[in-house]
């Protein structure tokens, strides 16, 4: 394979002392191979680029040299040495094409039901993604996390390339998931140890009223029913229970912690990967401190077809390891602020009633203990056959 990229002469040489001339060639370690006798003189095989200084050597012996045959695509490349535009203007055909395959030529969105497509291209944009951008400089693994942390709805994100389509693809937060099918026969049962505050019945039949306490598992809309016949019927219940019920919950902050937290200092590199060699974009290599790390790639394209050639993205974020102490006051912060997004995650569908709060104090950590009287939905669907 070597010899055909390089190129080989098959040389004729007569001679009346042909030993002189392979002596001279051996002395002057010029390979030959194959070497025959063949109509009165002999031929061999040598390399191209060894050819001026046999020429030399058979000058010098008076010896008649004849090139035979040749071998190798460098003879083809000399014969279209002097169309040098056209073979440029092929490469850079085909550059063009590689780029313009690689290039954004349409962003998709789906998925997206509560939340602009105007706003989710305003952090595409921010992030390198537009119309034009050249899609392997785009860190899609990067992206993602910042659309999931712009809008609190969305529950997943994912970014892929179809050619020159960048397809970004939604997946928001739904309020309620129907788990049994509206066929099948059911109850609505209780969640928790509550008091009934009221009900609103759509089908089947209250079973508590309101006012009255339930336990955890209770039923409170029977999805069997007996008309004034004594005909039974058995249906899947729907309706809607509200109950007041009480929770507890502790919170805690311990007066020293030791932490490891980003530095802020987040340290993002290019590499161009080709057939599996890296080739560093960036000068300074070293990243000391510890640190949490990200990756991704992004390969060229060609007709729809990868090639393994394109950019990865590595994202750095230092980390530090630091011991914090919290002032009794600083403690109570931190605390009102792990209440404060409980309260704003876990209990944006109840409505709270009260809060009976306790303090505990001690030399290590600070506790706050809350009784929560909550008035929410505590009906959940039970199917009254089992599987």
């Amino acid at each position: 394979m070597f010899d055909n990229l390089r190129g080989v002469l098959f040389l004729k040489f007569i001679s009346a002392s042909p030993e002189d001339f392979f002596n001279a060639l051996n002395e002057n370690r010029i390979p030959y191979f194959d070497a025959s006798f063949s109509d009165g003189g002999f031929v061999l095989r040598v390399y191209r680029k060894d050819f001026a200084a046999i020429k030399k050597i058979a000058k010098k012996q008076n010896v008649d040299l004849e090139i035979v045959k040749k071998k190798g695509l460098i003879f083809k490349a000399i014969k279209y040495k002097k169309r040098f535009g056209m073979i440029t203007g092929v490469i850079f055909a085909v550059a063009l094409v590689i780029y313009m395959s690689n290039i954004a030529l349409k962003i998709e969105i789906s998925g997206n039901k509560t939340i602009s497509e105007k706003k989710i291209m305003d952090v595409l944009n921010e992030n390198g993604i537009y119309y034009g951008a050249f899609i392997p400089n785009m860190d899609f693994k990067r992206t993602e996390k910042d659309i999931i942390t712009a809008f609190d709805k969305i529950a997943w994100v994912g970014i892929r390339r179809n050619g020159g389509r960048v397809i970004v693809e939604i997946d928001e937060l739904t309020e309620h998931v129907q788990v049994i099918p509206f066929n099948v026969p059911c109850n609505i049962v209780s969640d928790k140890d509550a008091q009934i505050i009221g009900a609103k019945v759509y089908k089947g039949s209250l079973v508590p009223k309101v006012g009255e306490g339930v336990k955890k598992g209770d039923i409170l809309i029977s999805g069997i029913s007996v008309d004034r016949r004594g005909k039974t019927t058995i249906l899947h219940a729907q309706g809607t229970v509200i109950g007041r019920y009480k929770e507890k919950m502790v919170f805690e902050q311990k007066f020293q912690e030791e932490k490891s937290i980003p530095t802020g200092d987040e340290i993002y590199k290019r590499s161009l990967f080709f057939f599996g060699l890296k080739i560093p974009l960036y000068l300074n290599s070293n990243v000391n401190e510890d640190y949490e790390y990200d990756e991704s790639e992004n390969n060229l394209s060609f007709f729809n077809i990868t090639l393994p050639i394109g950019i990865r993205h590595e994202e750095y974020r230092p980390l530090k390891t630091e011991i914090i102490n919290y002032t009794p006051d600083e403690a109570k912060a931190a605390i009102e602020k792990k209440i404060s997004d409980y309260e704003e995650n876990f209990l944006k569908d109840e409505k709270i009633i009260s809060k009976e709060t306790q303090f505990n104090l001690t030399g290590e950590e600070m506790k706050m203990v809350i009784l929560y009287t909550l008035e929410g939905e505590i009906g959940v669907e039970n199917k009254i056959f089992g599987e």
